[in-house]
């Protein structure tokens, strides 16, 4: 019984241990510089609702800060790039505060118009650094929710989900498996 228990917790906390909790960005510069937001593995949106006013896409990071105060950078330059369904790399354009639903939102716009519900946009891992310097310190480093948004702000995914390195995924199986296939040894004999 003892045994049963235990596998019962350590899958509870290989389950919550998965439960995203937000995405991990992190950023550096700021105070007079440009500003990096590095985003350190891809990210996976499923869109959940289409219209054909959906430009973009607009990935939305909340609560970031207001590090543009209300403005955005249109010249920064970019290594994250997106795809849609697994097509092909689409380049980022810039970085904003005035372009999601909160000012204290951070928003990287995209320029492929259109998508339809069951689409799945990647946000592919890298940085954007503003071609502006940025008076704001850079934002905390941290875990962030994410979603995807139109120009008119209207949410048209669920919240983004972080992809796993390969590595990642390898060593949570192998503990998975090894907490499936673990014996309990008997009594020691005195």
């Amino acid at each position: 019984m003892r045994t049963l228990l235990y596998y019962l917790v350590a899958v509870l906390v290989l389950l919550c241990g998965s439960a995203r909790a937000g995405v991990i960005v992190s950023f550096s510069g700021g105070n007079g510089t440009p500003i990096t937001l590095t985003l350190p593995q891809p990210v996976d949106y499923a869109i959940t609702s289409s219209t054909p006013t959906l430009s973009g896409p607009y990935f939305v990071f909340q609560n970031v800060g207001n590090i543009f105060a209300g403005g955005f950078d249109n010249a920064g330059s970019s290594t994250i790039t997106y795809s849609v369904n697994g097509g092909p790399a689409q380049s980022l354009t810039s970085l904003a505060n005035n372009q999601a639903p909160n000012p204290i939102d951070l928003t990287i716009l995209g320029t492929q118009t259109g998508a339809t519900v069951g689409n799945i946009v990647r946000l592919n891992a890298g940085t954007f650094t503003s071609s502006v310097n940025v008076a704001a310190a850079p934002p905390m480093n941290g875990s962030y929710d994410t979603f995807v948004v139109d120009n008119n702000g209207a949410q048209h995914s669920g919240l983004g989900v972080s992809v796993p390195e390969p590595q990642s995924a390898v060593i949570l199986a192998s503990g998975a498996m090894g907490l499936m296939f673990g014996r309990r040894r008997g009594p020691k004999s005195h």
